[in-house]
């Protein structure tokens, strides 16, 4: 049985204007593509949650009217707190202390 030549005309128009199927890059019978995981290094945000995550287990709470602290360094030196978090855990003998500071020479 041989194919009529219009036929075989037409399928050659279809194959030049087409192409031979070997620039399809996606569609129905095509594999699917797996992405890959972007993994993202640890920024302050998750870390500040995994802190007061386990500072919530060990049982710390806010102690509030605290207006300021002053921490001394064994080299003189002053780190100052204005307004900060307070907490504490007094059974863990754990406190905690959250916010701007300042370092001063003295």
């Amino acid at each position: 049985m041989e194919t009529d030549p219009k036929i075989l005309e037409a399928r050659a128009q279809l194959r030049a204007k087409l192409g031979d199927g070997a620039q399809r890059a996606g569609g129905r019978g095509s594999a699917r593509l797996n992405r890959k995981a972007v993994h993202r290094g640890s920024s302050a945000a998750s870390d500040d949650k995994k802190l007061f995550g386990m500072l919530k287990r060990l049982g710390c709470h806010e102690i509030p009217g605290i207006d300021e602290v002053n921490m001394f360094k064994a080299d003189s030196n002053i780190i100052h707190f204005e307004r900060p978090k307070f907490q504490a855990a007094i059974g863990a003998n754990t406190f905690v202390v959250s916010g701007g500071n300042a370092a001063e020479k003295t």
